[in-house]
């Protein structure tokens, strides 16, 4: 995952903590769709299928999140369901002081 997508994951949580675990369910249940759907290989195919059906969950309540995260969020998603990946939980008040940090080194 690219570090500037992290960095964008990490505000969000931080700044709007409640929106990570339905971001996190969407793109769940896009990715296993688009598996069902397609199948073996197709990857980019599932993976456009995937991002389309993210916004348009996430528009029907309300939600607008950057493509690139969705992007990255599908990426990490695919790995923890297809290569036995166990995500990292990052707890907020970490997730905040790493934000602050990489924030205050970008504006040295």
């Amino acid at each position: 995952i690219f570090k500037w997508a992290v960095e964008l994951y990490l505000k969000i949580k931080a700044e709007q903590p409640d929106i990570v675990p339905i971001l996190d369910y969407v793109v769940e249940q896009a990715v296993l769709c688009a598996e069902m759907i397609y199948g073996s290989g197709h990857g980019e195919e599932k993976k456009d299928m995937a991002k389309k059906q993210v916004v348009k969950w996430l528009e029907e309540i309300g939600l607008s999140i950057d493509i690139d995260i969705i992007s990255e969020a599908i990426e990490a998603e695919v790995y923890k369901q297809f290569h036995q990946y166990t995500a990292i939980e990052i707890p907020t008040d970490q997730a905040v002081a790493v934000y602050e940090s990489a924030e205050s080194e970008a504006e040295e």
